[in-house]
């Protein structure tokens, strides 16, 4: 963990809302499985968190990871993620708006 907080582990920090997740809506999920809610962390509407100092992400901790852009997504590929998501595919089309080809 000393690691981790110093920043010299080996891997990735993609966090929701950058080019390697641009879905900012993830960030309910990760909130409702880890009950942000008592360490004092809360989600706006627009999935900002407060207070502002908090932030979220997904460490990979392995030496070959690497960060990549997501590319244009096609329907099919938006489909398929509003199903396993259990959302509504016109609000992911809304939430992906700039990746959809």
């Amino acid at each position: 963990m000393d690691d981790l907080i110093a920043q010299k582990y080996r891997g990735i920090h993609p966090a929701p809302g950058y080019p390697a997740c641009l879905d900012h809506s993830v960030k309910q999920d990760v909130f409702a499985l880890l009950d942000c809610a008592q360490a004092g962390m809360q989600l706006t509407e627009n999935h900002a968190i407060c207070p502002p100092a908090s932030v979220s992400g997904f460490f990979l901790s392995h030496p070959a990871s690497r960060y990549f852009p997501v590319g244009k997504i096609g329907e099919d590929q938006l489909q398929d993620q509003a199903t396993r998501r259990a959302i509504d595919v016109a609000a992911l089309r809304k939430i992906l708006a700039s990746c959809l080809s």
